[in-house]
């Protein structure tokens, strides 16, 4: 693979980050959330009068949400609405007064709460063209604990590695088709700005010369990590893998990645310094 010359360094960034809250499982604010999801007729307006719709009953509209992409050439749309404070008769109410009221307005579900937990059934989950599922931190952390518990450390983070490892070269197969031509520092950089997307930890970056062979960056609030306490050592086995998949496939090259700093040290977040090794 011939290597360019381009350079691209990231300058160190003030790290400002928004949650994003998953609507299939929500923990609400009381027992009288409802979810509301309405399908319609896709026209300009309609969404303006499914809210107005709240606004005039005096409802709180805490989280609005279109579960897909609806561009102007599809016929309808779903809209989920999740108010506060509407217990009782209060939701069948306004989805009756939604239906009477809103032209175009088909059909509206009402999901409530089972005390405060709130399950609205997406089927299927999907995030990049793909089926995918939701792994909460607890049951990562579980599996790690099982692996190594059971194999010990060696065994549990070569294993752990391996599978990091045919994660990154999906990721190569999937990203790369979105990035014409041997463009490897535009391709890096979409890496690792995916790896914030997947909800790894934030990602910042240092240098990113992947056309030269070699790329260095940062996660902090790394979710594998973060679960260790303090070992003195790097403890990134799923992540480790995942860079080296992705970039060998990328380079088409054996790699190494050093993870030069580590939450699992002390240190304030882990930085990969990832290079073709010859």
């Amino acid at each position: 693979m011939p290597f360019g010359r381009k350079l691209i360094i990231r300058k160190p960034r003030r790290i400002e980050t928004i949650p994003f809250y998953i609507d299939t499982l929500i923990d609400t604010p009381d027992v009288d959330t409802v979810a509301f999801v309405i399908k319609g007729e896709n026209k300009v307006g309609v969404a303006n009068q499914v809210t107005n719709v709240f606004a005039e009953k005096g409802i709180n509209i805490v989280k609005i949400t279109v579960p897909y992409p609806v561009p102007a050439d599809k016929p309808s749309f779903e809209l989920t609405v999740i108010a506060e404070k509407c217990g009782g008769d209060c939701a069948e109410k306004i989805a009756e007064e939604l239906k009477r009221r809103v032209p175009g307005v088909t059909e509206v579900r009402v999901y409530k709460p089972y005390n405060r937990l709130l399950i609205i059934e997406y089927h299927p989950l999907i995030a990049v063209g793909e089926r995918s599922i939701i792994l909460p931190e607890t049951a990562l952390r579980g599996l790690i604990t099982v692996l190594l518990s059971n194999w010990g450390d060696l065994a549990a983070s070569t294993s752990i590695r391996k599978l990091g490892r045919n994660i990154g070269e999906n990721l190569y197969e999937k990203l790369s088709s979105y990035v014409a031509g041997d463009d490897y520092d535009t391709l890096s950089e979409i890496f690792i700005r995916s790896l914030q997307a997947m909800g790894i930890g934030i990602v910042e970056i240092l240098s990113n010369t992947a056309s030269d062979g070699e790329v260095i960056f940062r996660i902090y609030d790394n979710i594998e990590c973060r679960n260790y306490g303090h070992t003195g050592k790097p403890m990134s086995s799923l992540v480790k893998g995942i860079i080296e998949g992705f970039y060998r496939r990328l380079w088409e090259k054996r790699v190494v990645v050093r993870e030069e700093k580590c939450l699992a040290k002390g240190d304030k977040y882990c930085e990969f310094n990832v290079s073709v090794t010859l």
